[in-house]
């Protein structure tokens, strides 16, 4: 639940991915950030679909969450305390594991 907050609130991971990692579910966002997000290429990873997503460790997510994902419209996030991450990490796990099983429901 800790890692949903900060994914759903202060991470605003959501803007991008979706809420709770739903990409066709974004929060209402001003119409030039909006445009912004919809322009980007590639698109934002969808977070529930196991066989698109290019970072295979939580190492490697870690990094691109911490310093950024070159190649894409992610940008590095430094306001997480090490915790916050981690609880994130932890959320993305729950995500993946519910995708291969073929839920939607964190």
């Amino acid at each position: 639940e800790r890692g949903r907050a900060v994914f759903n609130g202060k991470g605003v991971c959501y803007y991008c991915h979706g809420i709770d990692g739903n990409r066709d579910q974004r929060p209402q966002l001003a119409a030039d950030t909006a445009a912004l997000i919809d322009q980007l290429n590639p698109p934002p990873a969808d977070l529930r679909n196991r066989k698109t997503l290019r970072l295979t460790t939580d190492k490697a997510r870690f990094n691109a969450i911490r310093e950024g994902h070159p190649g894409t419209g992610m940008f590095p996030d430094t306001t997480m305390a090490p915790q916050e991450l981690m609880d994130t990490l932890a959320y993305l796990a729950v995500l993946r594991q519910q995708a291969s099983k073929g839920t939607s429901k964190p």
